[in-house]
């Protein structure tokens, strides 16, 4: 119970968690889907959804760790500034704000004073764990002994830094130190500290003689590695279900049961209910997140809980190999799309599978100057220009855009294409219908037209072709057209009056309507 010389320390336990094992580890969701195909939690892989990291950005996201695994590194920034956590995150957010190591044993610790103590979870003292009555940091009290709330998790850490810096908590801080102090001595130094944690010294139940290792779940069990407090559990006549016995029968199923709320909670009613392990693993696999996550997706997500530098190595690797990947179908997307790319193919298991990559970097080929694409996109484009070209009909701009993206990205090929554009080029030019259904290019029907058309008009070459004003009105004329028929269509143009052949022309005319008149000779 805290008074007033107590630092700030303790204050009067709120109402203590259920009775079951590791109290509200469900704290965070692992994983957040946060773009445009957003889905429901925890839902069918593959999906663009990116599990957290134990990291000051992200505020964590494991939701702790067996004893044992590979814990954060104490050099890493709290993750103070995340919107929620869970007893471990806090645990590990606090271990880190004070310069300790986040061995598991020091994280137990904290775990099991935050539920003897009772505070955010289970009353009112917002970001408050060990529900502190250090004055400042946005911190309204909620009791008449001064326990505070805090308005965020970043002012609530700081607040219980500050206490634990008072100087009143020596010989706690000393055990922390440490990283593996006994158990008995950390309960002993709670207990005859200031800070007014009754369950520690065994006041509260009457049944404990102060805490002995593991995670204390409620006011008469304890799970981990102590064994001698009073333990339901352990006086069970069916087989007892513990972290420990689970780790060493299914590693992956322990890992696991630590980082999805709803394992965490099937392993709450397991050990509530005393089954064996074999009816818990059953339970879990007949689960709905182990039915919507492939084999592959659950043990990366493990990996990603219970070594989470392995996991990062993994995800990097992947990265950079996307990076260029992405270079050469000509996609652009961004550093964080690229890390969610990465995540999704791991999870989906389509990370070797370049057909599968394709169609997840399609919604990033995008023209990088003007309207042209580069890498094989460009190569594409290129080609669906020029038969474009040869048909005589011409897609939009935004319309050859999807359809360069969908063939880089594996949906669509140049041949699919191209066999539309002459459909359309059949419906187009009626005249040549037939001829362009058994093959020919309206390019190749054109091009008599266009070598006539440059020689009356004197231009050289390239400065007609089917795309000219001149050749689309002769080849979409519902009737074929005969060169000399076309002859007189282009002379009848007003470029044609500028040239030397109608000069001479009309000299010639000139000179024989004369000489018909007897004027000249």
């Amino acid at each position: 119970m805290a008074n007033a010389t107590d630092g700030g320390g303790g204050g009067a336990p709120g109402p203590l968690p259920p009775a079951t094992p590791f109290g509200n580890l469900g704290g965070l969701p692992l994983p957040p889907q946060p773009l445009a195909t957003d889905q429901p939690a925890n839902g069918t892989l593959p999906q663009e959804w990116k599990p957290s990291a134990p990291t000051a950005s992200s505020g964590g996201g494991f939701i702790g760790p067996p004893t044992g695994l590979t814990q954060p590194s104490a050099s890493t920034p709290p993750p103070a500034t995340a919107t929620g956590m869970s007893p471990y995150t806090w645990a590990v957010a606090l271990l880190q704000g004070l310069g300790m190591p986040t061995s598991g044993t020091n994280i137990e610790f904290i775990m099991s004073w935050e539920t003897a103590e009772g505070g955010n979870w289970n009353n009112t003292a917002t970001a408050n764990p060990l529900n502190t009555t250090e004055p400042g940091y946005g911190g309204t009290s909620i009791n008449s002994v001064g326990v505070k709330a805090y308005p965020s998790w970043e002012n609530g850490l700081q607040a219980t830094v500050a206490v634990f810096q008072n100087g009143l908590y020596g010989s706690i801080l000393g055990l922390l130190k440490s990283g593996n102090a006994p158990p008995q001595a950390l309960a002993q130094a709670v207990s005859s500290s200031q800070w007014g944690t009754e369950k520690f010294n065994g006041s509260q139940s009457g049944t404990q003689a102060g805490w002995t290792g593991g995670v204390i779940t409620g006011p008469t069990q304890t799970i981990g590695t102590g064994g001698n407090l009073s333990d339901p559990l352990q006086q069970a006549a069916t087989p007892t279900l513990s972290l420990a016995a689970l780790r060493s029968a299914d590693p992956l199923v322990a890992a696991l049961v630590m980082a999805i709320p709803e394992l965490t909670k099937i392993f709450q009613q397991a050990v509530a209910g005393t089954w064996s392990q074999d009816q818990f693993i059953s339970a879990i696999q007949n689960s709905q997140w182990w039915a919507s996550h492939s084999s592959t997706a659950r043990e990366l997500i493990a990996e990603q809980y219970a070594d989470p530098a392995t996991w990062q190595m993994t995800v990097s690797n992947l990265e950079a190999t996307l990076v260029n990947f992405s270079a050469q179908l000509g996609a652009t997307p961004t550093a964080g799309q690229i890390n969610q790319l990465a995540i999704n193919a791991l999870m989906g298991g389509y990370d070797t599978n370049q057909a599968a990559l394709r169609q997840q970097f399609e919604k990033y080929i995008i023209p990088v100057s003007g309207n042209h694409f580069g890498g094989e996109a460009g190569t594409d484009e290129q080609q669906l220009r020029q038969t474009m070209m040869s048909m005589g009909v011409f897609l939009p701009e935004n319309t050859l855009a999807s359809d360069v993206a969908q063939i880089a990205g594996g949906q669509s090929d140049i041949n699919s294409v191209a066999a539309q554009l002459r459909t359309q080029a059949q419906a187009r030019y009626p005249a040549y219908a037939t001829q362009i259904n058994e093959g020919v290019n309206p390019s190749d029907i054109a091009d008599p037209y266009i070598q006539q058309a440059q020689s009356l008009l004197e231009q050289g070459p390239g400065q007609l072709n089917i795309q000219s004003p001149l050749i689309q009105q002769t080849l979409t004329n519902p009737n074929p057209v005969s060169l000399t028929d076309f002859e007189n269509t282009v002379r009848q143009q007003p470029a044609w009056l500028q040239t030397n052949n109608a000069r001479d022309s009309i000299m010639s005319v000139a000179h024989q309507v004369l000489t018909d008149f007897g004027f000249m000779h």
